[in-house]
């Protein structure tokens, strides 16, 4: 073999070495994106709440109860949060008014509690009794 031929050969082996090192590196930078961008774990609670004349209480807690309150009211609520095991928690919400939180998109630690406010608004709803769900999205950390 020719000393040329060598030279074409070592090139054309070092091509397929970075060639493979490229697969390697996206296959698992892919893979780690796939599973990291997927919740390990999804709960949803039911929230609800009236627009009426008056305002309103209800402390119980099978779902999350806002209560009643005349309308272009704010109306807060709050609970705990305290998950077995490390994680990101993003919290999402569907359902009326506007509904916003004191802390989202944050880390939680194994056993730690978080306290968090809800905040519901009604600016433009009609009296009457509505309905919705927050969604708690838990991710590795």
């Amino acid at each position: 073999m020719t000393k040329r031929n060598q030279n074409k050969l070592k090139r054309i082996h070092i091509f397929l070495i970075v060639l493979l090192i490229c697969f390697l590196f996206s296959t698992t930078f892919i893979y780690c994106k796939l599973n990291l961008s997927k919740p390990i774990l999804v709960k949803t609670m039911d929230y609800d709440f009236q627009i009426k004349e008056n305002v309103g209480f209800v402390l119980d807690s099978d779902i999350l109860h806002f209560g009643g309150a005349p309308k272009n009211s704010e109306l807060k609520r709050n609970m705990t949060l305290t998950t077995p095991f490390t994680s990101k928690v993003k919290i999402y919400f569907e359902g009326p008014g506007i509904l916003s939180t004191s802390h989202n998109n944050f880390l939680l630690d194994e056993n730690q509690s978080k306290s968090i406010e809800f905040i519901l608004k009604t600016p433009t709803l009609e009296n009457g009794n509505y309905t919705g769900k927050i969604i708690f999205e838990f991710y590795k950390p």
